[in-house]
């Protein structure tokens, strides 16, 4: 389960004290929140951390979410301003380096035959390697880079962003091409970003 499959109904039910509902909002939330928070604080040391102190302000402020119907949104920008705050935090100790990244678990496609430790390998270092490049963004590029990698549409990340789409499209642009440059890819004609289309339930 994703954010995304949380409805209103489940959110408004833990406000009133249903504890089978709060306990299937922040396990839905736990199983979110790793890959995530990994997307955008490249740092491995105080990522456990930052998962815990995401978590907290979630569990403490949901009573006082006035719009059920974005939880979504809300819990973005809990993940959003507790990583910007641990950036800027960062900025005044730079004893952490932003350099060290562990491998993270990523959603592969099923393969026919069993992977080679050839192709873990191969797979290990081209996540490395990308993530090693997420880490030389700005925390706003970075943040649309990250939404824009966990499939939402421009529509939806101008929404959670509150920003202008023309916007999310120019910083997914500069990041799209500061990314390629960092892993040595061509940019002289970067391609244009692959929307994903998602079902029309979702309003966007």
């Amino acid at each position: 389960m994703n954010l995304q499959e949380l409805d209103s109904a489940t959110i408004i039910r833990a406000q009133h004290g249903d504890a089978a509902a709060r306990h299937n909002i922040l396990a839905t939330v736990a199983a979110w929140l790793p890959r995530a928070v990994a997307l955008r604080y490249p740092a491995h040391r105080g990522r456990d951390d930052l998962c815990q102190e995401v978590m907290l302000q979630i569990h403490l402020g949901l009573e006082r979410i006035e719009q059920p119907e974005h939880f979504e949104a809300w819990a973005y920008g809990v993940l959003r301003n507790c990583t910007y705050s641990r950036y800027r935090s960062d900025q005044r100790d730079r004893s952490e380096p932003v350099e060290h990244i562990e491998q993270v678990e990523s959603k592969l496609a099923e393969h026919e035959s069993p992977r080679t430790p050839e192709d873990i390998s191969a797979e290990t270092e081209a996540w490395r390697r990308g993530m090693a490049a997420m880490a030389s963004l700005s925390p706003k590029l970075r943040e649309v880079y990250a939404l824009y990698l966990e499939e939402h549409t421009f529509t939806e990340i101008a929404l959670l962003l509150d920003l202008p789409r023309g916007t999310v499209a120019s910083r997914l642009r500069t990041a799209q091409a500061l990314v390629r440059r960092r892993l040595g890819v061509a940019t002289s004609s970067p391609p244009s970003p692959q929307v994903h289309q998602f079902s029309q339930t979702k309003g966007g």
